[in-house]
């Protein structure tokens, strides 16, 4: 099945159908059922509502479509947005890296404490 882009006329219009069913779907979420997505972090359903839950139908919507975008057609809309290629900027000395504060070079794990030298073969 094609992408969403290069269908025909016709195709896209079928396809639009999804888009039909956003409003119906989101009052039976918000006032009817619930829409739960599950945390990464503690593996908790959360519910999901308002604005968020929009956002995520129209998303379900346009996968239904088959409407994503390829790496190459990402990175042009990037770089005519803001009007910079990052690849050229990689060995700038101007570039900044954010280091956390927390960790040191010392905290790194190893098999060895600090109040010890190192056993190791000569």
């Amino acid at each position: 099945m094609k992408r969403f882009q290069e269908c025909n006329w016709l195709v896209k219009g079928w396809r639009y159908r999804h888009y039909l069913y956003i409003p119906f779907k989101w009052v039976y979420y918000q006032y009817i059922s619930s829409f739960y997505i599950t945390d990464d972090e503690t593996f908790e359903d959360e519910r999901v509502g308002g604005r968020m839950l929009w956002k995520l139908l129209i998303g379900i919507a346009q996968h239904d479509m088959k409407w994503y975008w390829t790496h190459e057609e990402v990175k042009a809309r990037f770089f005519d947005r803001f009007g910079t290629d990052f690849d050229d900027n990689i060995d700038d000395e101007t570039v900044e890296f954010y280091e956390s504060p927390e960790v040191q070079d010392d905290d790194v794990i190893d098999d060895v404490r600090d109040d010890e030298y190192w056993k190791g073969i000569d």
